[in-house]
């Protein structure tokens, strides 16, 4: 996986289908998350190699890489880490985040 190919798939991805009920929605995070799960495990790695991170420090890790963005200028990129955030969040809050 390439981050910089990849972001704008996942990007889409995470619009990509309508649900209805919170079992369904929950399902298609973990799904959603599941499938990104590797890219963001070796964006992580990339800058803490070795390091395999709990479910906090990933989300805190992503945090910083949304500040980056914002400071950059880089709007769309620093809206896809606050929505990749929201999911991870959700997620973590239902034990459903696992790494």
């Amino acid at each position: 996986m390439n981050w910089p190919k990849d972001k704008e798939r996942i990007k889409r991805q995470l619009y990509k289908d309508d649900v209805y009920l919170d079992d369904q929605f929950m399902r298609y995070l973990t799904n959603y998350f599941n499938e990104i799960k590797p890219l963001l495990l070796q964006s992580y790695q990339e800058e803490y190699p070795g390091k395999h991170p709990t479910p906090i420090e990933l989300i805190n890790w992503m945090r910083d890489c949304m500040i980056v963005s914002r400071l950059l200028g880089r709007k769309k990129e620093m809206k896809t880490w606050i929505e990749i955030i929201k999911v991870c969040d959700w997620l973590r809050e239902d034990n459903l985040m696992k790494i």
